[in-house]
């Protein structure tokens, strides 16, 4: 402005080169003011690349944070489900071995019963068919002795009779000797 005024009074001879002078100032000025913003440009590019690594190696590190944690809860589980798995196949095979080792037990003590029960049968029946046999024998030895005693008993008594009857005779035959009868 300051020098519009004096290019005026000149009449215009000082003011042609003035005005270059302040184009050029003012060239120089916009070139100044662009390498300060190309500066300002680029030391904010700077700071926004800095703030982008930080950010993206914070990124990172969470990532690799997560995925460690992610690996460390999928290897619990993994264990604990396999713990569990294991716990579970050792009890099954537990109680199968009990229950076969009790059905064996049981089947044991049944066929144990059995036997007993068929040798106290053995027994029981040896026992009474030797004592039937035996009071068979005595009631078939008895019956003999007493049949044979009756029959000996009533030979005897015949015999006794016959031996009676013919001493009868004889005594009478020799008392009566002098009569004779005699059967028509």
């Amino acid at each position: 402005m300051c020098s519009a005024v004096v290019s005026g009074v000149d009449g215009g001879k000082g003011g042609k080169k003035e005005e270059e002078e302040e184009e050029e100032e003012e060239e120089e000025e916009e070139e100044e003011e662009e390498e300060e913003e190309e500066g300002e440009e680029e030391e904010e590019e700077a700071a926004m690349t800095c703030k982008y690594r930080r950010r993206k190696e914070m990124w990172i590190k969470v990532v690799e944070v997560g995925v460690v944690a992610a690996v460390e809860e999928i290897a619990v589980i993994l264990v604990t489900i396999v713990v569990v798995v294991v716990v579970v196949v050792v009890v099954v095979v537990v109680v199968v071995v009990v229950v076969v080792v009790v059905v064996v037990v049981v089947v044991a003590v049944v066929v144990a019963v059995v036997v007993v029960a068929v040798v106290a049968v053995a027994v029981v029946a040896v026992v009474v068919v030797k004592r039937v046999v035996v009071a068979a024998a005595v009631v078939l030895i008895v019956g003999l002795e007493v049949v044979v005693l009756v029959l000996v008993v009533v030979v005897v008594k015949v015999v006794v009779i016959v031996i009676g009857i013919v001493v009868l005779l004889a005594a009478a035959a020799i008392v009566l000797e002098p009569v004779t009868i005699r059967v028509v």
